[in-house]
């Protein structure tokens, strides 16, 4: 696939580009299944490529927070469970002890809580560390992630358009390959710098 780019002319591409209809590319053995490799190649030469790093960190911290979520939702059900029984107790007047699981699983949630982000949850009033935390996350993550209006993007053919008005061509290319296209891309570049 990455060798199609010494294939592909700037006018097959710009076409692609602008219309998404990929029937101009299809002597070039490409199809809807695999037109997503040679956009990454483009995209890569265009200086274009994603930051998957950044894409991994924002997955895990979504998962961390949905994760404290889940403890904060799972320890409050057990925790009312057991208030509840105890004031059932207290109102039936039993002095006999309740089963322990309930105890049981408190413990073990909160053990892994505490294992896992060290917080310790032992009553209702512990939830708020779990309720800061999550908060804590949220604002990170939102920090993390603002979106940054930089405006319309450009196009490839404006792309294209510009390149070639910057090293003075008279005349654009539009039989050109991509990959010599990429190349004067680079040029354009070092010449704006």
């Amino acid at each position: 696939m990455e060798n199609l780019i010494h294939k592909i002319t700037i006018r097959e591409w710009s076409y692609y580009s602008k219309s998404g209809d990929i029937s101009g590319l299809k002597k070039h053995g490409f199809n809807t299944k695999n037109i997503d490799s040679i956009i990454a190649i483009v995209d890569e030469n265009l200086g274009e490529t994603k930051n998957l790093g950044k894409d991994i960190q924002r997955l895990n911290s979504k998962y961390k927070i949905q994760e404290l979520l889940v403890y904060y939702k799972n320890l409050r059900a057990l925790l009312d469970s057991q208030l509840k029984a105890e004031a059932i107790q207290v109102e039936l007047g039993i002095t006999l002890s309740l089963d322990d699981s309930l105890n049981k699983a408190i413990d073990a949630k909160s053990k892994r809580l505490n294992d896992k982000y060290g917080i310790s949850v032992n009553t209702l009033s512990d939830m708020q560390k779990i309720d800061s935390e999550i908060q804590r996350r949220l604002d990170k993550y939102a920090e993390m992630n603002k979106v940054i209006p930089i405006g319309e993007g450009i196009t490839f053919a404006e792309l294209v358009i510009s390149i070639f008005k910057i090293l003075g061509y008279e005349k654009i290319d539009y039989e050109m390959v991509l990959s010599d296209f990429f190349i004067l891309k680079k040029q354009a570049s070092k010449q704006v710098k």
